[in-house]
């Protein structure tokens, strides 16, 4: 209503047409009406006053608007200012399909006319508000009345079932809002869906329902049609896994601080900036589990998962995602069903080969070959990524680390110059450590293109095999070489299994 007041007071011409007649009614009525000679706000706010009323509320020429004190404010600013787009004139008029009046009044009255009638409409609204005693009926009304509006998605009708069934405790406290809320607070920062996460459960604790998005409701009701203690287990298992779920799709590096988890960490964010998706059924299967297997053979599968990411998503493969689903399913009904380590072992190997079907080794090398790293996307984009992953594990193989350092930098052998895309390759990049490469800015001679030189001694300084390698004679032909060669040992050591 803000919004439309603003919107009508900019297109007003004088006080008294009808542009500042509609404005002033929106705001002395349906804003800030004045009650014997007082102003009265028709919202009443308290955790955002006094921005709200004196910004927002207040009438477009108010001389005592206020700047956001915290994240609400910030949040109303934002969305006032958003509507206030909407409202313009050419935005309004493309929105609602109206063709524009060649004539200059004409449009402008079309305009004013189109705001009141938003306006008149928005007024026009109904909120109805239901009262009842029972917790269950409300929860039988919320699923019926819902049905025929906006559709409920299926987690809200399982999440209203759930709570139609598991009664407030013997205290008094409603146990399952309590686990639900939860839920939503561990899952409310990460780059994923309440949805999302719920499915990826189902599907991980019971692979054989096929379950996706359009049928899940129909999976849950089959499975918990009354109300048992296994809903009560159900509930309280989805609020652990959350948390689990959470250290899969955004690993805290101070959460593997040990020297055999480290490589943990290296691979789950690999295959979260590879887009993994799909792969979350799985490491959820795997890590509910009560089954432990060896930390290395943990560490091993992790590491080709995040290979075989880098090879499937990381280069122009583009290797289909869903083509992974069912072999993920496959994987989490042999984790489900496995009665000792060795089983999961089993599990883990069969994925791996199950996987590499979906990659041609000749057509991996060929993408490979095209990857690039330019330090000014480093930082800014993903583009880079995937070459910089490539050296570093490639580089921790040559050294034998099984996880890199935070001495790493990414070097280019020949510095990049202009646009030349030859030297992004690739081929023309290997590790550094950081006090080696600023020690380089810092000597670097004014005419460094293809001359390296002046690097080749500080390269013999390093403790790193890969850029010890770099023979002097290196130079722009030996780029597409060295690019091959990199290909090869990634996928020898990386992905093929024998």
């Amino acid at each position: 209503m803000a919004a439309i007041r603003d919107s009508l007071y900019a297109a007003s011409k004088k006080k008294d047409d009808l542009a500042f007649s509609y404005a002033e009614t929106t705001q002395n009525e349906y804003l800030v009406k004045k009650i014997d000679g007082s102003p009265q706000r028709k919202l009443q706010t308290t955790s955002s006053y006094p921005y709200f009323t004196q910004t927002i509320q207040g009438a477009a020429d108010s001389e005592t608007s206020m700047e956001p004190s915290n994240d609400e404010e910030e949040a109303l600013k934002k969305s006032f200012e958003f509507f206030k787009k909407q409202l313009s004139q050419n935005k309004l008029f493309s929105k609602l399909n109206i063709d524009k009046p060649h004539a200059k009044s004409e449009k402008d009255e079309l305009f004013i006319n189109a705001l009141k009638a938003i306006r008149d409409q928005f007024l026009n609204s109904e909120i109805v508000e239901i009262f009842v005693a029972d917790k269950n009926q409300a929860h039988r009304i919320f699923e019926n009345i819902n049905s025929k509006g906006k559709p409920l998605s299926q987690v809200d009708l399982i999440k209203n079932d759930i709570f139609s069934k598991l009664e407030i405790n013997d205290v008094g406290v409603d146990y399952p809002t309590h686990q639900w809320e939860e839920i939503n607070l561990v899952l409310s920062d990460l780059d994923t869906t309440f949805d999302e996460f719920f499915l990826h459960f189902w599907k991980s604790e019971y692979p054989s329902d096929l379950a996706n998005g359009s049928n899940l409701y129909k999976k849950y009701l089959i499975r918990f049609n009354s109300d048992d203690e296994n809903l009560k287990k159900f509930v309280k298992k989805l609020q652990e896994s959350a948390k689990t779920y959470a250290n899969i799709i955004n690993p805290l590096r101070d959460n593997f601080k040990k020297q055999e988890t480290k490589i943990v960490y290296q691979s789950l964010d690999a295959i979260n900036k590879f887009r993994g998706v799909q792969s979350r059924v799985a490491l959820l299967s795997l890590f509910n589990s009560g089954i432990k297997v060896k930390q290395k053979k943990l560490n091993n599968f992790l590491f080709f998962l995040a290979n075989f990411h880098m090879a499937a998503f990381g280069t122009d493969l583009k290797v289909r995602s869903n083509l992974t689903t069912n072999k993920y399913k496959s994987f989490c009904q042999g984790v489900n069903n496995a009665k000792t380590p060795e089983d999961i072992q089993k599990s883990m190997l069969d994925l791996e080969k199950s996987l590499l079907d979906l990659i041609n080794e000749d057509d991996f090398k060929k993408s490979f070959v095209k990857l690039v790293f330019q330090k000014d996307k480093a930082r800014n984009s993903m583009s880079s990524y995937p070459a910089s992953y490539a050296i570093k594990v490639i580089a921790d193989k040559m050294d034998g680390r099984q996880y890199n350092d935070d001495e790493y930098s990414i070097e280019h052998i020949l510095d990049e110059a202009g646009n030349r895309k030859s030297l992004s390759n690739i081929g023309n990049i290997s590790v550094l450590e950081r006090k080696y490469n600023d020690k380089l800015c810092n000597i670097k001679p004014k005419n460094f293109y293809n001359n390296i030189d002046y690097k080749i001694d500080i390269y013999n300084e390093s403790s790193y095999k890969m850029i010890k390698s770099v023979s002097k004679s290196f130079n722009e032909t030996s780029i597409p070489k060295r690019a091959q060669e990199l290909a090869h040992y990634f996928w020898n050591e990386f992905l093929k299994i024998e």
